[in-house]
């Protein structure tokens, strides 16, 4: 009966030691960067886990987690993701490249030289309970929204990674 109790103990191990809380978000923010907070949610990185994958430019890879808040579901979401970046295309680049104002805010707005694609998500309860989860995702890159959570997240990571910005900050994106 003990070694029964110790293997299913040695099998929880696992699941627990990945769980997150809200407060263990808030209360860490050394580890935690809070990068991203509206009226409906928070998005942290974790940054222990920036992890530079490829250094090519003009073109950078880098991996990281965020968690997502939802406080309209009352959970927090753990997205393991991959950002594509081009400097070719990056903000400073568009400008140069276009003749007009409305050219330029076309540009930007279709492709500020950032895509990003998730590849697994698991999502908690507030207390870091696991709510569901772990999914892999299989999924083409997307293009994020500049100042979205995904977008100010890759922000994040490339800042981190180099100490530079990859394009010009906004007011509140001084990190």
């Amino acid at each position: 009966m003990t070694k029964l109790l110790l293997l299913v103990l040695f099998i929880l191990i696992p699941l627990t030691s990945n769980a997150i809380s809200l407060n263990e978000l808030r209360n860490n923010p050394t580890k935690y960067k809070l990068v991203y907070s509206d009226s409906s949610g928070d998005q942290y990185v974790d940054n222990d886990t920036i992890n530079v994958i490829r250094y090519a430019p003009p073109y950078y890879v880098i991996s990281s987690t965020s968690y997502l808040v939802s406080y309209e579901y009352n959970v927090l979401s753990e997205l393991h993701n991959t950002y594509f970046y081009d400097y070719n295309n990056n903000i400073s680049t568009l400008l140069e490249k276009t003749h007009s104002e409305q050219e330029f805010g076309s540009q930007v707005t279709q492709y500020a030289g950032i895509k990003y694609k998730t590849n697994k998500i698991t999502i908690f309860n507030y207390n870091g309970e696991v709510y569901q989860g772990p999914i892999l995702r299989n999924e083409s890159a997307k293009i994020p929204k500049i100042l979205s959570p995904a977008y100010e997240s890759a922000m994040y990571s490339f800042y981190k990674s180099y100490n530079t910005y990859f394009n010009i900050p906004s007011k509140i994106q001084k990190f």
